[in-house]
């Protein structure tokens, strides 16, 4: 979208265009493009488990598609559909990505860069970064605990022992539209992108564009090199993600398991303060565990997490991605009827056999999702990667950082590819087990 880029170099970007692309327009639409996912997912596991039974009940009644839709679908999904309104207004407000290019290039301030410039400064400014921090903290709970006084309302409980599993309905003749609108969005969303990344990965220098000439194999092969610093590096944020998915999603489900007995004092509370940690950027939570482990006498002595090795890192990834999976998680496990729990309880079944054996089957689905989701956003985590980078070695995200101050966009963008690649591939391949696993237990539940 930059006058020099590719799209202008062939002539399919007029310059106001590009110029209107790096202003609030363009910081809007890069944000919608990249976090609509975060509002599928939450919505995806409540729609999920609503089942066919309402629905049908709604049919017999004489409702048309529509009218169920407004009139059971979405007041059911309404929960779901606001705490990822929340969850995406929090996100927008806690990014530092965007707001340290499209809207430091378009000359307005935004409220993570003014931390990031106060922190990063000489001598640094702590007071005035945690103060803007409790800015975007406060504003967060305030919408929050609105939220929780405007829709007074009790949840749903729909997922029980006698639910029928919800069917896929043909949508006719609004088939193609559908289909177009939704391969128009990935377009923008996935394709455009990836194709430029491809492009300068294959690609020697950017000013020669697409020149025969200019092609070359070799960013890819050092990117994918067993052995190279590029690739040691994407190993290692790999194990790094893997290991903090893990932890983040074990710790979200044992949470989401005892809030659900706890009052709605008591959860509402916790989803104000996990919704709120989203808002505090990762350059805020790196700084401050480099202040407690660094600084502080008790923690500097602690054996685990240790300032400056990968359990501190890990740590940090832990405490930015914990939210997420506690908010996708804890929509799953609300839908659960405390029946099931009961009867388990009364044949005798303990506290981590009922967790194992009948919460997490009954939300798998959500439970892998927020594995996944965490796996990637991990894996290109960058502001407590850049602060908490371990003596043992950087991982991807702070060396694509370090590429691109040196001009070396080309090897920063093969990397950039090759991660995506490894991160998307393993993510698709334990959704497509998982998706399959779920599919024959209930192929096999059925016939029973």
């Amino acid at each position: 979208m930059a006058p020099g880029g590719y799209l202008a170099q062939l002539g399919l970007l007029p310059r106001a265009m590009s110029d209107a692309f790096f202003g609030i327009a363009g910081l809007v639409f890069v944000h919608t493009l990249s976090l609509f996912p975060l509002a599928t997912f939450i919505i995806g596991g409540s729609l999920a488990g609503l089942g066919s039974d309402l629905e049908d009940a709604a049919r017999l009644s004489g409702a048309g598609p529509v009218r169920i839709w407004l009139g059971v679908n979405i007041p059911l999904l309404m929960p779901a559909i606001v705490l990822s309104m929340i969850a995406t207004f929090a996100e927008v407000l806690s990014d530092f990505g965007l707001a340290a290019t499209i809207a430091k290039t378009s000359g307005f301030g935004v409220l993570t860069y003014g931390i990031y410039a106060a922190a990063s400064d000489y001598p640094v400014d702590f007071p005035m970064a945690g103060a803007q921090a409790l800015i975007l903290l406060c504003i967060i709970l305030v919408v929050v605990f609105a939220d929780r006084l405007l829709r007074r309302q009790a949840g749903v409980k729909l997922i029980s022992g006698r639910m029928r599993s919800t069917r896929t309905i043909d949508v006719g003749r609004w088939r193609w539209p559908a289909s177009i609108i939704a391969l128009l969005v990935c377009t923008c969303a996935l394709y455009l992108p990836l194709a430029v990344i491809l492009v300068r990965t294959f690609t020697a220098t950017l000013g020669h564009g697409l020149e025969a000439s200019n092609f070359t194999l070799d960013n890819l092969r050092l990117a994918a090199t067993i052995g190279t610093p590029v690739n040691t590096a994407l190993l290692r944020s790999l194990a790094y993600s893997a290991l903090a998915a893990l932890l983040s999603v074990g710790i979200a489900l044992v949470l989401s398991a005892r809030l659900e007995r706890a009052g709605p004092t008591m959860k509402a509370i916790v989803t104000g303060l996990s919704i709120g940690t989203i808002a505090i950027p990762g350059i805020v939570l790196g700084f401050g565990y480099i202040l407690v482990w660094n600084r502080l006498p008790g923690f500097r002595d602690w054996p685990l997490p240790r300032y400056g090795q990968p359990s501190l890192l890990v740590t940090g990834y832990v405490a930015t991605a914990l939210p997420y999976c506690l908010i996708v998680i804890i929509s799953a496990v609300g839908q659960l009827a405390p029946s099931l729990n009961d009867a388990a309880r009364l044949h005798g079944a303990n506290r981590l056999t009922r967790l194992l054996r009948i919460t997490l089957p009954l939300v798998l689905l959500a439970v892998i999702t927020a594995l996944l989701l965490t796996f990637i956003r991990t894996t290109f985590e960058l502001p407590v990667s850049q602060l908490l980078i371990p003596v043992t070695g950087s991982p991807m995200p702070p060396f694509v950082v370090r590429l691109l101050n040196h001009d070396s966009d080309g090897l920063a963008a093969a990397v950039a590819l090759v991660a995506m690649i490894a991160a998307g591939g393993i993510s698709g391949t334990i959704w497509l087990a998982v998706r399959r696993y779920i599919t024959v237990g209930a192929i096999s539940k059925g016939n029973a």
